[in-house]
């Protein structure tokens, strides 16, 4: 009798009840899990802001000015960037005048700092944008002008992140220069003058996006709260 009980196995109850148990626990740890994920693209995203923004200051101090807005012929501020770290090119330049850069995808996208890991489009080359404020003059554009023209370093964002929507091959629009390019933009739509909301309103750190600013730090910031105050140094 004795050992008979001895091997008797475990009633159907006391399997559902197992099973109760472990689902329940997966159902408490999963939030958590997927909290942890995002808080950790978080920090490798805010990473990869502060080696963009460093090796931005780097190619300022070294060159004396700000490079910004790829417009009118300049080469784009990722090109100059990717030229200063020593990024061998494994294409030929565009021609001059040729904004249109998508023939540099290939070589973005394997240039780790320039991208979010939570992006939500796959395979986006860079993820971020870069302040065009001239300081000076809120609303106009800031080509190539000294570095002594950044207002606050401390308190003025040089880099942040981009909206899902920004195109993938034309890096001319890789950056803002107007009020309205500050604005939230909830449903992604395209902003006055036909150009795509900047400021990430796709959600994918929460209610947050990192800013670098010129001093150097990262900070995340409430996206929809964002104001051109934050990109030129000055009270909004």
């Amino acid at each position: 009798m004795s050992r008979s009980r001895s091997l008797r196995g475990f009633t159907l109850i006391e399997l559902l009840v197992v099973v109760a148990i472990i689902a329940g626990l997966i159902a408490i740890l999963i939030p958590s899990l997927s909290q942890a994920r995002r808080n950790a693209y978080m920090v490798k995203c805010a990473t990869n802001l502060r080696t963009l923004a460093y090796m931005d200051n780097q190619y300022g101090n070294e060159y004396g000015v700000v490079s910004r807005n790829s417009g009118a012929g300049y080469p784009s501020v990722f090109r100059l960037l990717l030229e200063m770290n020593k990024t061998p090119m494994t294409t030929n330049a565009p021609p001059a005048g040729n904004v249109f850069e998508g023939e540099y995808n290939d070589l973005y996208r394997r240039t780790k700092w320039l991208q979010c890991p939570a992006f939500p489009v796959t395979g986006q080359p860079v993820c971020f944008v870069v302040n065009a404020f001239d300081p000076s003059a809120p609303g106009s554009e800031l080509l190539y002008l000294p570095l002594k023209r950044v207002f606050r370093p401390s308190e003025t964002a040089n880099f942040t992140e981009a909206n899902r929507l920004i195109p993938q091959n034309n890096y001319e629009v890789y950056d803002f220069f107007r009020p309205e390019h500050i604005a939230f933009n909830a449903n992604d739509v395209p902003t006055s003058g036909g150009t795509q909301g900047r400021i990430s309103s796709d959600k994918r750190h929460g209610t947050k996006t990192n800013l670098s600013y010129y001093d150097g730090h990262v900070e995340a910031k409430i996206y929809d709260k964002l104001k051109v105050g934050e990109f030129t140094g000055r009270n909004n």
